[in-house]
C-alpha cells in the first residue's frame, strides 16, 4: 500500500493498493502527482529515486527522507550547527555518476539520534529543503 496522508486532517488524500511486483520508487510518482508546490513528503529510502526528487524540487514539493548508506556524496558546507540530537546538519551535493545528474542541486543531510522502539538510534536523513533551521 502506498498511502498519502493530508496532514491537515491525518487522513488518507490517496492511496494505491497493488501487490509488491514492483519496487517502491515505480509508485512514487504516482503518489506524490497532486503534491503541491509548498508542500513536504516524507518517505522511506524504498522511495529513493532521485530522478524523482528532483523533479518534485522543480515542482516547490520539499521532501525528507533516509539517505541509503551507498550515497556518494561531497560535503559542501555546514547547515547548522549541532544541537541536542542533532550530530551533523550538513549542505552536500551528490557525487555518483547517476545521482549527480538525476539531482544536481545541493541537498541537506542531518546525521541524528532518533528514539525506534524506545531505544536511541542513529539515523541519516536528507532533504531539499535547506530553508527551515531544523527539519527533525
Amino acid at each position: 500500500m502506498h498511502l498519502r496522508l493530508d496532514l491537515r486532517s491525518f487522513l488518507p488524500s490517496f492511496v494505491v493498493v497493488k501487490s509488491a511486483d514492483s519496487h517502491d520508487s515505480k509508485e512514487a510518482r504516482t503518489v506524490c502527482a497532486g503534491v503541491n508546490s509548498g508542500e513536504i513528503c516524507v518517505f522511506d529510502k524504498a522511495y529513493v529515486d532521485f530522478k524523482h526528487l528532483y523533479e518534485l524540487h522543480v515542482r516547490g514539493v520539499f521532501w525528507v527522507t533516509r539517505a541509503k548508506t551507498n550515497m556518494k556524496y561531497e560535503v559542501m558546507g555546514q547547515h547548522s550547527a549541532s544541537k541536542g540530537n542533532i550530530l551533523r546538519d550538513e549542505v552536500i551535493k551528490l557525487t555518483g555518476v547517476r545521482t549527480s545528474k538525476w539531482h544536481p542541486r545541493e541537498l541537506r543531510l542531518i546525521e541524528a539520534m532518533v528514539e525506534v522502539d524506545g531505544k536511541m538510534k542513529k539515523m541519516i536523513f536528507i532533504s531539499n529543503n535547506l530553508r527551515t533551521p531544523y527539519l527533525i
